[in-house]
């Protein structure tokens, strides 16, 4: 409490010299503030004299500034980057199928793509994969030759995965009867 109160007075005391000072302004007279204030024949005096002692400064200056309005005179040289805008007309697509075929047809990827696993991984056998059989073959035959191994690999893996899974399930089931005898 002490110290707040001390700095709080302190405070004071310099508000107080502050208008002090604002005061004593008022007790100059006319003539005093006038010998303050320079003719206008001094102030061009001071001026040139000013303008003499720092003439580097203001040529520098001046330079600058002419560099920056010679070089926003300068036309930019850069190219306008043009883009090229993809068809935004894309059919609503009625499943997911519909919607990846549609996706990679407007990404121009379909040359990439087997469309048979594709097919298979939405379900729709039959139907997708008349519809991949009927398009042009614009596939290479080493892609074409690919196409029943990479089936195959696929159809290995899930086999694997399906058999590990039922491992991991029998185990969690005898984990649970043997929790069960021990209550």
């Amino acid at each position: 409490g002490v110290g707040a109160q001390g700095g709080a007075e302190g405070g004071s005391r310099a508000l107080v010299a502050v208008e002090e000072e604002v005061d004593t302004l008022s007790d100059l007279d006319e003539d005093d503030i006038q010998t303050y204030i320079a003719s206008k024949e001094e102030s061009e005096l001071k001026e040139l004299l000013w303008k003499e002692m720092n003439k580097d400064w203001i040529e520098k200056q001046a330079a600058k500034e002419a560099a920056l309005a010679a070089e926003a005179d300068k036309p930019k040289d850069t190219k306008k980057r043009s883009y090229t805008r993809r068809k935004q007309s894309v059919a609503p697509a009625e499943n997911a199928e519909d919607a990846a075929r549609n996706m990679l047809e407007a990404k121009k990827l379909s040359n990439k793509i087997n469309y048979n696993v594709l097919a298979d991984l939405f379900g729709a056998g039959g139907e997708a994969q008349a519809e991949a059989e009927a398009a042009p073959a614009s596939t290479s035959a080493v892609a074409a030759a690919e196409a029943p191994a990479v089936t195959l690999a696929l159809q290995q893996r899930a086999r694997r995965r399906a058999a590990e899974q039922e491992k991991d399930q029998s185990k969690y089931s005898k984990a649970l009867e043997e929790e069960a005898k021990k209550r």
